[in-house]
């Protein structure tokens, strides 16, 4: 199995504290760091989740020094996220799809893009003209009657925001599941943690499924199992083979 992934990627550095006192100078809580983890965030969660399936994955971002960073101060003891900082490169180039060495020699091209420059409309639609495989979408574009004849997953809040839709998408809905074609898929019930890129873990999850041949609607059912995994752990989480076998 060879996956195209194609986003952005970016460091996410989460920070777990002890918060047990005020300060003294404004009304804010004084967060006392007690140790912190790094992790690759946005497509780099997607990739990190399609090897943990063993999954042979190109995946191409933007470049090194066009830096995005996320980092997270999180409560230890509750769980609760404080404060978030995010710092993104200005100017972010977009993927030459030209550069794309042999595009038939995967599986299945896989597009998380989280609108930060480096997959534009142009770019989904040279990869559709080259590519003949399925293609998965994952963008934070509201324009997404851009991307039919792909496989299309948003969440509730992109579904709302969107200015169009293509005719199939993959809507998913927090604890209720994924809802495709008016067709609501549950997922199971699990003591909800931290949703930080269960999203991505789904994406990954939709993946798998679609590359064992699996209909759209069992590969959602597989999908919600993931991310509900996924968010009963602080922070990126990967699947473990654990984790794997479980499901």
């Amino acid at each position: 199995m060879k996956v195209l992934l194609v986003g952005e990627l970016c460091k996410d550095t989460t920070y777990y504290c002890d918060v047990s006192r005020m300060s003294p100078e404004a009304p804010v809580p004084v967060a006392d760091l007690v140790w912190k983890s790094i992790a690759d965030g946005m497509a780099g969660n997607v990739n990190s989740n399609l090897k943990a399936f063993g999954i042979d994955t190109t995946f191409l971002h933007q470049r090194p020094t066009q830096h995005i960073n996320k980092t997270r101060y999180v409560d230890i003891k509750s769980g609760q996220h404080l404060l978030r900082a995010d710092s993104t490169h200005p100017k972010i180039t977009s993927l030459d799809v030209t550069t794309v060495d042999d595009i038939e020699q995967y599986d299945v091209i896989v597009i998380s893009d989280y609108n930060k420059g480096f997959v534009t409309y142009e770019t989904v639609y040279q990869l559709r003209t080259l590519f003949n495989g399925p293609i998965l979408v994952d963008s934070k574009k509201t324009d997404l009657a851009q991307f039919a004849g792909c496989i299309v997953k948003i969440n509730e809040s992109e579904y709302n925001n969107a200015t169009s839709l293509p005719r199939s998408v993959i809507v998913t809905l927090g604890s209720k599941g994924a809802k495709h074609n008016d067709i609501v898929y549950p997922s199971e019930k699990v003591n909800m943690f931290d949703v930080c890129g269960a999203g991505d873990t789904f994406l990954a999850g939709l993946t798998y499924q679609i590359l064992q041949g699996a209909s759209i609607g069992a590969s959602i059912e597989f999908a919600n199992k993931c991310a509900g995994i996924a968010v009963q752990h602080s922070g990126t989480y990967t699947l473990t083979k654990q984790d794997i076998k479980s499901l």
